[in-house]
């Protein structure tokens, strides 16, 4: 498996998770929940993406390398 498990601690339930390839092609988009959230990237090959994640209190994102 290749599964990412995010630990997200904010308060907004309309939190979304978009991933994207390096190229910056949408791939994946969901709403994320506070807690552990599991994101499978299984169907995906080894590569580089970047997790942007959108609450209310701002824009984050992440580089995630999948090998």
């Amino acid at each position: 498996h290749s599964e990412i498990v995010l630990n997200y601690k904010g308060n907004d339930r309309n939190a979304q998770l978009y991933i994207y390839t390096i190229g910056g092609k949408l791939i994946h988009q969901t709403l994320i929940e506070s807690g552990q959230n599991k994101i499978e990237l299984s169907k995906y090959k080894s590569s580089v993406f970047v997790f942007k994640l959108v609450d209310d209190d701002g824009i984050y994102s992440q580089q995630v390398i999948k090998m």
